[in-house]
């Protein structure tokens, strides 16, 4: 991507454990945790890519413990529960302020 506000994929990926790499963007850049939840490439730059998947493909313990970590991340961070508690808090505010 080039431009992109949220990606379902990446989230979803991330909460089942599949190894991310993804481009070097400030939306995913707040989501992955890089060389740790996931790895991340310089956007347009497709040596970097091939570099972090190369890196992924010949490191097993980065992609036996990136998986594990993602899923911890993910469900400290992003989980449904969290969501939906930040959610009435938004909408609790609009209703005292409104």
């Amino acid at each position: 991507y080039d431009v992109i506000f949220q990606s379902g994929v990446l989230l979803m990926s991330l909460s089942y454990g599949l190894p991310v790499v993804a481009t070097k963007i400030p939306p995913f850049e707040e989501i992955i945790q890089n060389r740790s939840s996931g790895l991340l490439f310089e956007k347009g730059n497709a040596m970097d890519l091939a570099k972090q998947i190369n890196l992924l493909m010949k490191d097993d313990c980065l992609r036996k413990e990136m998986p594990k970590k993602a899923v911890n991340h993910m469900q400290k961070q992003f989980s449904w529960d969290d969501i939906a508690k930040n959610y009435i808090f938004i909408l609790e505010s609009f209703q005292v302020s409104g």
